[in-house]
Order: C-alpha cells, then structure tokens, then sequence
C-alpha cells in the first residue's frame, strides 16, 4: 500500500491514503514511560460520502497488543474495503512514534547586525507572537483594556484617548471566554462604544468550557476561519485547568504554555493576582512558571481610596519585560456616564495615589523634573530611606541619568525629563 499523505495539525497529523482512507491523530503526548498516545479517528471516503469507521478514541501508538486488536476488529468489521489493516495499524504506530518523539529540526543561526527585534503590535502592551499578560486584582478593569486594546488594534484606532499607537495594519482578535458569555461580553462592547464614540468594528468571540490544551483543536480552528492572529485569553487560571492546588504547580502551567507554543499567535492574557495582603507589589496567581513563560507583563492598579463612583483611576505598571526596556507607569482615567457607558483617557500617574507600587527610582526623576534637590528633600518628596534614595541616586549616576550639581542633584541633560522606560531588572 503506498504511503499517505502527511498533514501536521495542531496537537497532532491527519494521515491519508490515495484510496480514500483519512486517519486522524489528535492530543499526540509523549509520556515519561516512553509511551506515546492520543485519539485516534478513522474514516473512508466512498462514492457517496465519507463513512466513520473508527470514531475518537484514546490510543496507544506503542502498544502492538492495541494496535493488532484493531486491526483485527476493522478487518471483521469492514471486510469489503479490503484494506490490510495490519499493515496499516504497523505504519501508523512506527511513524506517529517517530513524529511524537522527532521534534522540531535544526536551523543554522547567524550572528547578524540586521536581525529584526520583536514587533510591537500595540506599544508597549503587546508584542506579536508571544504571551503579553495582564494582571491584577478583581475591579480593576483588566478585562476593559484588554477589549479596548483589540479594538484599536482591530481599526486601528491611531488618534485614541489612549494615546496608544498601533501598527499601521488590522489585527483580528479572537477573544476565548471562560468568565462569561457572549452576551455580557457583547454589552461590555456596547458601553465603550458609547461612552468613546468608537467607530464600527468587529472583536471575534469564543465562549470556552474546558481547559486551553482541551479546546486546543477548537480554537485553532476558529482562529483560522476568521483570520485572527490575537487571542485575548480570559482568563488564565480558568485556561489552564485545575483546581488551586495544582495551579500553584508545575505540571498546569507547562501543559497551559505547551498549548499556547502549538497555536503559534499573539496572547493577551488575563491573570488574577497572588492572596497575600501585605504584598507591596501582587504577583500573577497560580505557579512561576506563567510568570517566567511569559514575555511581557504588566499589573494593572487603582488608588487604595478610589472610592468614587461615577470616576476610577488607574495605572499599568510594567513588571516583566524581555525584550527590551520597561515603559514608565502609565495612567488612566475611567468615567462611567448615562446608560452604563465607559470612557477611557490618558492621564499622568500620581505618585501619591500610587506611592506603593511606584518604584524609588521613578519616583526621584519624576521630583527632579521640578529641579535640583538634596538627598535630604528626595527623602522628603519620595517617601523613600535614605539608604533606599543614596543606593538609587548611585545607580542613576552611573547610568548618566542624572549628575551632581554641589550638594544637590539634577537630571542630566541628555535626559530631560522623566524617561519613557525603566530598566529591566530595576
């Protein structure tokens, strides 16, 4: 029997043979035993249709007991196709082993000055083809700028109250829901079209019930269809499965970024932030793992006394970066209106809404952009020790941030001003 055609799919192969035969292989995992399994579905196309002949059902590929059963019960079964099911149920067991285990091939990679850096699909909130996450605690809004975010990069929408630029092309974005369902999501729309005045546009939706690597098929399939090249991911702990406990391990959290690498898109991802109350600065909930897997994150924040209930305020902090340098805080202002509308707009960060998640180093520039202090007043205007302001003074000077003028420091003039990024590891 001559050899099929071998198509990857996401999560697996789809193998097909010249006489009509369709074999596919879904949720392929290779387990530590050395054993590699997945659903197995077969079907035979025929002049009047196409005719299942093995629905999805777990598989062994390793196990030649398994494979020589059914074998033995499609050659009983369909005994006028004639196919040696044998030969068959050999091949594929060989060959899906050998795919499971092969792994991605070599590449020769020079060193070059030209190399182009990731892009910026949204700057600085998302780069394209990796995990941007979005975290925070519950009210904050992480939702509301993720949405927002995929309509101005769905315009794109360059001259927003944001004050964001997008790339000068549409990015479609699918958005998979584990929190709510299409209706609410379509009324969230619905406020900030009428509270911003935004222009016509789409935003694809997907309601999902299991986890990530579950609906992995599913998704890539709806991705695929409506062209989108940007998931919003709402939200990480319901993607990724399991209860608390296992969050907070290892094993969700590879499986969640295994599945994510296999789609090959762009992330917006929501998380929720750790418990702890007497974290200055929150992290993402569940295990390191998210965190380290991901490229570029920011905590999204409001005021301890943002108690107004018509305005909010609040700010991104960037945490993570790996690409390049963290942006500055930035602020925005929430104005909620008539008929539940949401507004959005730009707005500076106050440092002494924020004093507890603003770092010692922006905090004296932003006081320095008022001109030259003393140790002594930075202690005052910051809030911060003295022993934090000498050891960030130190490091500032040593980046030719800012100089010495007598007993009093000023930012130096290359840098007028505060920066529009911080330092990674800051």
């Amino acid at each position: 029997m001559k050899a099929p055609k071998i198509e990857p799919e996401v999560g697996g192969y789809c193998l097909g043979w010249e006489s009509g035969l369709r074999i596919r292989i879904k949720r392929l995992d290779v387990h530590s035993d050395g054993r590699v399994t997945g659903f197995l579905s077969i079907r035979n196309q025929n002049g009047t249709g196409e005719a299942i002949l093995l629905s999805g059902c777990q598989f062994n590929f390793s196990s030649e007991t398994v494979r020589a059963r059914h074998a033995k019960d499609l050659a009983k079964k369909y005994e006028s196709l004639k196919y040696n099911w044998i030969e068959i149920f050999d091949y594929l067991g060989d060959k899906v082993q050998d795919l499971a285990t092969a792994g991605e091939g070599v590449s020769e990679v020079w060193l070059k000055d030209d190399v182009e850096a990731p892009e910026l699909l949204l700057p600085p909130f998302i780069y394209s083809g990796v995990s941007n996450i979005i975290y925070g605690e519950k009210g904050v809004k992480k939702s509301t700028f993720a949405y927002l975010f995929a309509v101005i990069m769905a315009l794109p929408w360059d001259d927003n109250p944001l004050e964001l630029h997008p790339v000068d092309r549409t990015i479609k974005t699918l958005v998979c829901d584990w929190e709510t369902d299409q209706g609410i999501f379509a009324w969230y729309l619905s406020r900030l079209k009428r509270g911003m005045h935004i222009p016509e546009c789409s935003i694809f939706y997907h309601h999902c019930q299991l986890s990530l690597a579950d609906e992995l098929e599913s998704i890539e399939r709806h991705a695929r269809e409506v062209d989108a090249k940007h998931l919003v991911i709402d939200s990480l702990a319901a993607a990724a499965g399991g209860n608390s406990d296992e969050l907070k391990g290892s094993s969700q959290a590879l499986q969640f970024n295994t599945a994510l690498r296999k789609l090959g898109l762009t992330y917006t991802i929501i998380a929720q932030t750790s418990k702890s109350n007497e974290e200055k600065q929150k992290t993402i909930y569940g295990s390191t793992l998210f965190t380290y897997y991901a490229r570029n994150i920011f905590e999204i924040c409001r005021p301890r006394d943002d108690t107004d209930s018509d305005v909010s305020h609040a700010a991104l902090f960037h945490r993570e970066n790996n690409f390049g340098r963290k942006s500055a805080p930035i602020g925005f202002r929430i104005q909620y209106g008539d008929n539940y509308a949401i507004s959005v707009e730009r707005e500076p960060v106050s440092m002494a809404e924020f004093s507890d998640r603003i770092s010692a180093r922006v905090k004296i520039l932003q006081v320095l952009i008022k001109g030259l202090k003393t140790a002594a007043e930075l202690v005052d205007g910051t809030g911060a020790s003295r022993n934090t302001v000498d050891q960030t003074l130190k490091r500032l000077r040593g980046k030719g941030q800012i100089v010495k003028v007598g007993d009093k420091w000023g930012l130096a003039s290359v840098n007028p001003g505060l920066p529009e990024s911080e330092p990674e590891n800051d």
